[in-house]
């Protein structure tokens, strides 16, 4: 998952609100924030990344962590902190959009707003991600990686997106951003591009939770809120993490069925899964 705001990322981990991260991306995020903005030493942040592992993600084997909290500080050392609000669309974005098929317009806008978002960070429009990423984004899936090359290459037959001199190199400059126009549509998250351009279309099947940013297929004309924050006026707890202790707050239709914390929630999912296929196996054999 990529993250546009930071600011907000590390606020979402000391509030423990930290659903949609995984432990790396939480670890490195953490790192860069003690040493861009606090301002402590290597050996500072290398102690307090350490005790965040320990403490709260304490499913998490902390003594294998050492290397990557080393990378993740060299890098901090060098990255830009990213506090983008939102990716301005214009209008002239949009009408260029709309002139390629349905498909192709999620994949466009995509780019697009990596484009832009890249721009915003590092200063220029080269996408260096995946294309399974890209195309995940986009909300279309089940192709090939060379149906997914051949999709790409179309738009550099179309003069929207440059390629590198290196033939080994799956990166590409998007040409086709509008810099300078005037912002007619903002997308406030990176995920779920795909959906996002439905919203920018005018597609009234899909909204943005007011709560948490999230995309979601409403269901009545007063439905403004995703079926995870949904009622969450009304229901907010505090729960005792059963296997780790830690409090932790649940809002919504989540409120009273929760008795785990998000990260050993997770972990508990993928021991019930191998459990699950133990017994099958152990069936199977029979």
């Amino acid at each position: 998952m990529l993250i546009m705001n930071e600011s907000k990322a590390v606020d979402n981990i000391f509030n423990r609100e930290y659903d949609e991260m995984t432990p790396a991306q939480m670890v490195s995020i953490l790192c860069k924030y003690y040493l861009q903005k606090e301002g402590l030493s290597p050996l500072e942040v290398k102690s307090k990344a350490t005790s965040f592992i320990k403490d709260d993600l304490c499913r998490v084997d902390h003594d294998k962590w050492g290397t990557f909290i080393d990378k993740s500080i060299k890098i901090a050392e060098t990255s830009k902190w990213k506090d983008v609000e939102y990716i301005p669309i214009t209008n002239k974005e949009k009408e260029l959009i709309k002139k390629y098929p349905k498909r192709l317009q999620k994949i466009l806008f995509t780019i697009i707003v990596l484009g832009k978002f890249y721009y915003l960070t590092k200063g220029s429009t080269w996408i260096n991600d995946n294309t399974h990423v890209i195309f995940d984004l986009a909300h279309v899936s089940y192709l090939s990686s060379s149906e997914r090359d051949y999709l790409i290459h179309s738009f550099f037959k179309d003069g929207l997106i440059s390629l590198p001199k290196r033939i080994d190199s799956t990166a590409f400059k998007v040409d086709c951003c509008d810099l300078e126009g005037e912002c007619v549509f903002k997308v406030t998250s990176l995920k779920d591009l795909g959906l996002w351009w439905f919203i920018c279309n005018g597609n009234k099947k899909y909204r943005v939770c007011k709560k948490c940013g999230a995309i979601y297929e409403k269901t009545g004309a007063r439905d403004l809120f995703c079926q995870k924050c949904r009622g969450y006026q009304n229901s907010k707890k505090v729960v005792t993490c059963i296997d780790c202790g830690k409090n932790f707050t649940v809002e919504g239709v989540r409120a009273g069925c929760s008795k785990r914390c998000p990260v050993c929630q997770k972990y508990h999912d993928v021991e019930m899964n191998r459990l699950n296929v133990q017994r099958c196996r152990a069936k199977n054999k029979c």
